[in-house]
């Protein structure tokens, strides 16, 4: 009497559900392990990186058109070039090799109308252009605290100096 009773073949189908329970329970909770190590790995950090390093950095509008530039360029001078909505460069704000700072504003023919600059030597230097190029007036001071003021007429031709 080798056969199986509906008995027996009762416990070992129990049996089995009971195993492929455990089994499943077993495979969900290894599952849910993994899927919350992946997503921690993924959750946003609430963090500021404490430097973001390059070269140099475009900034565009939503419509794709240059609106700054923050770059080292080629002779070693730091700059920030801020261009209008034609793309025309309108101010530059420089560090030269040289460690000296400036700021030039243009006009939207691209001539530099206005230029100011914190000299190698430590002399200070305002100046007023035409749209021509030709400077028509200055300020500058230099190190030792004395102080030079021009203006001059349409040919570039000093008309005033103090002192």
């Amino acid at each position: 009497m080798n056969e199986p009773t509906i008995e027996t073949l009762t416990r070992r189908v129990h049996r089995v559900e009971r195993e492929n329970r455990r089994l499943h329970r077993i495979g969900a909770a290894t599952l849910a392990m993994i899927a919350g190590v992946v997503l921690m790995g993924q959750a946003e950090k609430n963090t500021v990186p404490k430097a973001i390093e390059a070269e140099s950095f475009v900034v565009r509008d939503a419509k794709g058109k240059l609106r700054a530039i923050l770059g080292v360029w080629q002779d070693g001078e730091a700059r920030l070039l801020l261009p209008d909505q034609e793309q025309r460069t309108r101010a530059i704000l420089a560090v030269k090799p040289n460690g000296s700072p400036y700021l030039g504003l243009y006009d939207a023919s691209g001539k530099r109308r206005i230029g100011m600059a914190v000299l190698q030597d430590g002399m200070l230097a305002l100046g007023f252009a035409h749209a021509d190029g030709k400077s028509r007036a200055g300020l500058s001071v230099w190190p030792d605290g004395s102080s030079t003021m021009f203006l001059a007429d349409a040919d570039g031709k000093v008309l005033w100096r103090a002192p």
